[in-house]
């Protein structure tokens, strides 16, 4: 599929394309997902644009945010990150899960929490359905 859709980018930055395969089409579909879900852990620093990229260890977006920046959280979120050698490179990982891979059953876990988050206290009998199918998991 890289060579058919996206030669010459990443796959987060490759495009729909015209007249694609449903397969490419439902693949492409959950860029959002990823987006949402990945964060960068740091090693080197060298594949990480602070100002970005989601890389900070909260329970939030991850990222920055000059307008709203509250030096003593940011600083804690900083401190809290383990240091390892200089040779070990960022790498991306899914934040839906502790192990940091990203499975199938973690990203529908993560796609209801999010519902369950926007929604507040409008969560509708299906969404709490579905919140106890996947607190059970």
């Amino acid at each position: 599929m890289k060579i058919k859709y996206y030669p010459r980018v990443d796959f987060m930055s490759a495009s729909l394309g015209s007249y694609p395969y449903f397969t490419w089409h439902s693949i492409w579909g959950a860029r959002s997902l990823l987006e949402k879900g990945t964060r960068w852990r740091i090693g080197n620093g060298e594949a990480t644009n602070i100002w970005n990229d989601a890389w900070l260890p909260t329970p939030r977006d991850g990222r920055i945010k000059v307008q709203n920046i509250n030096l003593i959280f940011f600083t804690l979120a900083i401190l809290s990150i383990l240091l390892v050698s200089g040779t070990q490179s960022d790498e991306t990982i899914w934040r839906g899960d502790r192990s940091g891979e990203y499975t199938v059953n973690s990203g529908y876990k993560w796609l209801i929490t999010e519902e369950i988050h926007l929604l507040g206290n409008n969560v509708t009998t299906h969404s709490k359905y579905v919140r106890n199918y996947f607190t059970r998991l």
